[in-house]
């Protein structure tokens, strides 16, 4: 059995088709531009700033990165943190709405070397003859940021250290003060 539509409904039809070519023929053309920095920094974040040409466009923007010589994350809607040293791409779609059609742009970003925090967690008190290894912690992520080295920077007291384990040794009564740094890697200084 074959089936036809009447006129009537195939008018209707038609003319809705038609409509929503004109529709989506008709709109208007937007540009994005990013506004926010070029560059940030390892486990750093930067918070993506779109300027829309088309002020009464409502359609929802989302956000990729395409990595390069670096690497970072989108963490949330308009927030990137930056994973490795070097340059990524940012890229800003509109999804359109009915007034505006899809767009999109994109932004180099440079993400520098990190600095990282140490901190020397260990008891700051000794006796004279006794032993103690230092431990410290930092805000390198990841295992990241190189090795540790310690000194003794003198003071009233006497200590010794071992610059690559952090032994320490106290050898006199009194203050020493004691330095920690990192050698630092790809994404730390």
């Amino acid at each position: 059995m074959k089936h036809t539509l009447p006129g009537f409904f195939l008018k209707i039809i038609c003319t809705i088709l038609l409509t929503l070519a004109l529709f989506s023929a008709n709109a208007q053309t937007q540009v994005l531009t990013i506004t926010s920095p070029t560059d940030m920094v390892v486990d750093g974040g930067l918070t993506i700033t779109v300027v829309r040409q088309a002020i009464s466009d409502t359609s929802s923007l989302s956000y990729t990165i395409i990595n390069s010589s670096g690497s970072a994350f989108v963490k949330s809607d308009a927030y990137i943190v930056g994973l490795q040293a070097g340059t990524v791409t940012i890229n800003v779609t509109s999804s359109g709405d009915s007034n505006y059609a899809p767009a999109s742009t994109s932004q180099i970003v440079s993400i520098a070397r990190g600095t990282p925090t140490l901190d020397i967690i260990s008891s700051n008190q000794m006796s004279v003859g006794s032993t103690l290894t230092a431990a410290v912690t930092t805000s390198a992520t990841y295992a990241r940021g190189g090795s540790f080295t310690f000194t003794i920077n003198s003071g009233s007291g006497s200590a010794t250290v071992n610059p690559i384990t952090g032994f320490i040794q106290a050898i006199a009564a009194g203050t020493v003060i004691l330095a920690a740094g990192s050698s630092g890697d790809i994404d730390y200084n």
